[in-house]
């Protein structure tokens, strides 16, 4: 399908819009087209995959459930492939995850306080959690060992646990 190159795009900028109608719409649209195109978004799962994981998280119910059913739907839970998946792209999970957790908050010059605020901190632990608990650390690669453990032995990362915020915690 040809818009699946700009639906990527489009996927990855609606999907923190601070604005909870739009991210349950976009979570709609892709349920919509994965359920359409099946096979076809194989070459975008790489880039698709951390955000669709993280929308299941999302501090809008709705819109979490659509990222949840719509995910599980295609990769059914009942057998490996959401395991598959996730070691597909291991890579760009923990980047994702590296990226949200430890870069800092005070560089965004007071940008929207949705996309680099705790929900973005919650939804990435939350995915941690879940990629963590979908693979085995034995079937991951050397290059994502070092992510993790970058991830694991920051000092940022353990903050997020005192944080006053009791979502982080």
């Amino acid at each position: 399908m040809v818009i699946l190159p700009l639906w990527t795009k489009i996927y990855l900028e609606f999907s923190y819009d601070p604005i909870h109608n739009i991210r349950e719409l976009t979570q709609q649209v892709q349920k919509m087209l994965t359920s359409k195109c099946k096979r076809m978004i194989a070459p975008y799962l790489k880039e698709l995959v951390p955000v669709w994981i993280y929308s299941q998280f999302d501090n809008y119910g709705p819109a979490a459930n659509i990222a949840r059913a719509s995910f599980f739907n295609i990769f059914n839970a009942k057998t490996d492939r959401v395991e598959e998946v996730c070691l597909h792209c291991q890579s760009e999970i923990l980047e994702y995850i590296f990226n949200n957790l430890l870069e800092s908050l005070d560089n965004k010059n007071g940008t929207d306080t949705y996309v680099f605020g705790y929900n973005k901190v919650y939804g990435s632990l939350e995915l941690l959690s879940f990629f963590t608990e979908q693979t085995k650390t034995a079937d991951l690669s050397s290059k994502s060992h070092i992510i993790l453990r970058s991830i694991i032995e920051s000092k940022i990362f353990w903050n997020w646990g005192r944080n006053g915020n009791k979502i982080t915690r």
